[in-house]
């Protein structure tokens, strides 16, 4: 049950993640994050996206009262 709840949580975040455009890869293609088992990973293609994509995740997890394993983020 875990693995669904889990996934029902991080699947609308993904989603939103997407739509941020974090590298740009042409003009109509990009990728904000790769995601596996519970691991996250923000992709960026400048300083400001770089800042921006962890900020929405944290607000976004933190509306559903989760947090960051911040010693486990570099």
């Amino acid at each position: 049950m875990s693995t669904f709840l889990f996934n029902a949580i991080m699947n609308p975040l993904l989603e939103q993640l997407e739509e941020l455009r974090g590298y740009t890869i042409d003009e109509n293609q990009s990728i904000s994050s790769l995601a596996f088992a519970d691991d996250l990973i923000l992709v960026a293609d400048n300083p400001e996206k770089s800042q921006c994509l962890p900020n929405y995740t944290e607000h976004y997890l933190n509306s559903m009262v989760m947090t960051i394993a911040a010693n486990k983020c570099t």
